[in-house]
């Protein structure tokens, strides 16, 4: 994943590990909504998946992101072991729940 695919698509956010100080990023969320797949009898789940740049931090599970956007502050968990993704394995990519 390019630095420029952050600068158009990413958003301003805050890291908060378990332990230590806050770190400032930007991240990438994705979303998919519920709904039946074409051959499944059962809805998907909603899940939420963020990325960040490998080069601004290494999250774990249990830390908190904190988007900000025109003051309304909105967080969310890691809940899923953060796993290297992109080209040059460049991006973190994990499931995050919504607080």
């Amino acid at each position: 994943m390019s630095e420029a695919h952050f600068l158009i698509e990413g958003v301003a956010a805050s890291y908060q590990p378990v332990s230590g100080d806050a770190v400032d990023c930007t991240v990438i969320l994705y979303s998919d909504d519920a709904e039946f797949g074409e051959f499944e009898s059962r809805p998907l789940l909603d899940k939420i998946a963020l990325e960040v740049q490998s080069s601004a931090l290494t999250p774990t599970k249990g830390g908190v992101f904190t988007i900000d956007p025109d003051g309304a502050a909105t967080q969310y968990k890691v809940e899923s072991k953060p796993r290297h993704t992109g080209i040059e394995r460049d991006v973190w990519r994990m499931v995050v729940d919504e607080l």
